[in-house]
C-alpha cells in the first residue's frame, strides 16, 4: 500500500515527500510477535486521548494512517538514536 498525499501547499507537498522517504519497508519478517498482516505486524496501543487527536490529525494533514504516521516516527526516533 502506498502512502499518498493531498498536499495543500509545496510546504505541505515537501512534508507529504520528506514523510514518505522515511517510511520503513518489511525488515525483520520472520520476527513472530503481534499478528502478520503481509510483511507487516499489527499491534495493540493504548494512548492518551489528547495525543491520539493530534496523531489523527497529523495522519489527515500527510494523507495516511495513524499506523503510517507512528511507524515512520519510531523509525526516525530509532535512526536518529533516540531509541537504541
Amino acid at each position: 500500500m502506498a502512502i499518498t498525499g493531498n498536499p495543500r501547499s509545496k510546504k505541505t507537498g515537501r512534508k507529504v515527500q520528506e514523510f514518505v522517504e522515511g517510511a520503513t519497508s518489511a525488515r525483520g519478517a520472520d520476527y513472530d510477535k503481534g499478528t502478520k498482516k503481509g510483511n507487516k505486524r499489527q499491534i495493540s496501543l493504548t494512548i492518551d486521548p489528547e495525543l491520539l487527536r493530534w496523531l489523527d490529525d497529523t495522519a489527515k494533514e500527510f494523507g495516511t494512517s495513524r499506523a503510517g504516521v507512528i511507524s515512520t516516527l519510531v523509525a526516525k526516533a530509532r535512526e536518529k538514536g533516540y531509541l537504541n
